[in-house]
């Protein structure tokens, strides 16, 4: 019998966990009252799943998410939030946490959430000695407006990153839940353009009957009818990348980076951006791509302060950025930065002229790529040619707006 620890130091809610699980065949309940205990309770009982709450005495559930991450690579851990914990939260899934439900959702998303990651960690695959040995690697679909065809495709995925070796189980697992939201996404908001006041996909296991009736609806009429959902599965040897477009208007993309976790569709948000290296969106937003580097199943996921600091503490010089209108120059040490009239830029530029998020520049295998995140007819240019996703190289000119600048390697 599957063995699911619950840990809360509230008696309230365990008892509420525990109830809404019981209610599904097959899983034995443990309770922990705290990080330090739970750990014990993993030892003794050799639990399958973990559902933990952030905010706890002693050991809080983002110390007990790197416990496990260490100690128990294959173990998954589900987090339950309460509001105000939205930071720690993404945290925590940057840390190599499995899933989260929000407490003012558990008894809808709960349930769902547990079997979903018990489904992707169950399976196994036939191909891995065949697989170890790809090196490139191409797929290209076709996918109507029906999300029974994304479980299939979730599973070849699974099925190729589980043969590579590439990645553990619970980084296999974290990706398949970034492709299924990702899907969800293309479906409901953009090819039926189901509104983010509704619920729907991942984060409504039961649809408002009012929502049932728009989706069987469009299902049916133009344009919503024929649209599809065009997906491109790239393997190298270096990572996998997952694009994912469908064919209805696109959103505005520069709200994509929102870390709020409230809202219909948010949550689906923050786990593709938590759970994958890289995720853009093309200009009119009908278009993500999710890109995850291969780690060894011995790797640690490193956090993004991580990511840029050398061993001995201090930042690493990945480049300078120098602005040939006004000569300042600064020092690229974060792996994305992003450039725009938006504060939370990485550069802000302080024209009416620039997009919020204008340009994303992202570090990978020794080069900078500039990402155009605007929806501007001139947007991000490199030597005067527009670009989406494009390598900058020595000596290139990288304009925003009426700024002209280059990188110095």
């Amino acid at each position: 019998m599957l063995k699911i620890l619950l840990v809360d130091d509230s008696e309230v809610d365990l008892l509420l966990m525990e109830g809404l699980l019981k209610q599904s065949i097959g899983f034995e309940m443990i309770w922990a009252e705290n990080g330090r205990q739970a750990l014990n309770r993993i030892q003794e009982w050799k639990v399958d799943l973990v559902v933990t709450d952030l905010q706890m005495p002693e050991m809080d559930g983002l110390e007990l998410v790197q416990r496990v991450r260490q100690a128990h690579p294959q173990l998954p851990v589900i987090l339950t939030t309460a509001v105000g914990s939205e930071d720690i939260a993404a945290e925590a899934l940057n840390q190599g946490a499995a899933g989260y439900v929000p407490k003012s959702q558990l008894s809808k998303l709960l349930v769902p959430t547990v079997r979903n990651a018990l489904s992707h960690l169950d399976k196994q695959r036939n191909y891995n000695d065949l697989l170890k040995r790809a090196r490139v690697a191409q797929f290209k679909f076709t996918l109507e407006n029906n999300p029974a065809h994304f479980r299939p495709l979730i599973d070849f995925c699974e099925k190729i990153m589980s043969g590579m070796g590439k990645l553990d189980r619970i980084e296999r697992l974290r990706t398949a839940v970034a492709i299924e939201h990702a899907l969800h996404n293309a479906l409901y908001r953009g090819n039926l353009e189901i509104s983010s006041e509704y619920q729907v996909g991942l984060d409504a296991p039961k649809l408002d009957a009012n929502v049932e009736n728009i989706i069987r609806e469009r299902l049916e009429t133009d344009p919503y009818k024929d649209r599809k959902i065009h997906v491109s599965v790239t393997l190298k040897k270096k990572f996998i990348s997952i694009r994912i477009r469908d064919d209805g208007p696109g959103f505005d993309s520069s709200q994509a980076g929102d870390r709020s976790l409230n809202g219909a569709g948010a949550r689906g948000m923050i786990l593709m951006r938590s759970f994958m290296d890289d995720v853009t969106y093309n200009r009119r937003g009908n278009e993500v791509v999710l890109q995850r580097r291969w780690r060894s199943s011995k790797s640690k996921r490193r956090t993004r302060k991580e990511k840029s600091t050398e061993k001995s503490g201090e930042p690493k010089l990945l480049g300078k950025l120098n602005c040939s209108q006004t000569g300042k120059e600064v020092e690229l040490t974060v792996d994305k930065f992003m450039l725009g009239r938006e504060k939370g830029c990485h550069l802000v530029i302080p024209f009416q002229s620039i997009a919020e998020n204008h340009c994303l520049l992202i570090f990978d295998d020794g080069y900078w790529y500039a990402k155009d995140m605007s929806d501007q007819e001139q947007g991000t240019l490199i030597n005067g040619e527009p670009i989406d996703y494009d390598k900058i190289r020595s000596g290139d000119q990288l304009t925003v707006g009426s700024y002209d600048y280059q990188i110095e390697y």
